[in-house]
C-alpha cells in the first residue's frame, strides 16, 4: 500500500502515518506539518506546538461489558481494560 501522495500542482507531499507517529515525525523535523489528535501529540513528548484547532473531535468515555452484566463505572477498578 502506498503511504505517500504527491500533489505536483501545489508542490506538496502527503504522508499517511499512524496517528501516534505524526507528532514524532513533525517534532524530529522529518515533516513540516501534521494533523493528529491533541492527546496523541501530548503523549508523544515530541517538541511540537499546536498551530490551529480544527474545531472538531471530542470524545465521551464509553465502556462495553458482556451482555447480561450489570456493571457500573466503579466496578472497573482492578479490571483489565482495552482501549484504542
Amino acid at each position: 500500500k502506498d503511504l505517500t501522495v504527491v500533489d505536483p500542482s501545489n508542490n506538496v507531499e502527503f504522508f499517511f502515518l499512524r496517528p501516534k507517529d505524526i507528532a514524532i515525525y513533525v517534532g524530529s523535523g522529518e515533516l513540516d506539518l501534521g494533523i493528529t489528535g491533541r492527546d496523541l501529540a501530548q503523549e508523544s513528548d515530541a517538541p511540537v506546538a499546536e498551530r490551529l484547532s480544527l474545531g472538531f473531535g471530542s470524545s465521551t468515555f464509553r465502556y462495553a461489558a458482556p451482555a447480561g452484566t450489570d456493571w457500573t463505572v466503579s466496578d472497573l477498578a482492578g479490571q483489565r481494560i482495552a482501549t484504542a
